[in-house]
């Protein structure tokens, strides 16, 4: 993300205002780790269309808890 900030290909003047990669608490829960669930949201401002595209993710990771 940093480098096609610095070719120009993002809005904003600064890299914290052009894109965003989340994945904390307030994406993961305590019961999505439970299940080996870990979520990803990436955010990015592109030239065109002049909005935020949002993009969300789960990764299974296997390490949850079978019954």
């Amino acid at each position: 993300m940093q480098s096609l900030f610095q070719q120009g290909e993002f809005q904003g003047t600064a890299p914290q205002n052009a894109d965003f990669v989340k994945c904390d608490s307030e994406t993961t829960t305590s019961a999505d780790i439970d299940l080996g669930v870990v979520n990803v949201v990436i955010g990015f401002a592109p030239l065109t269309p002049g909005e935020f595209v949002v993009i969300q993710t789960a990764e299974l990771t296997g390490e949850g808890q079978s019954n």
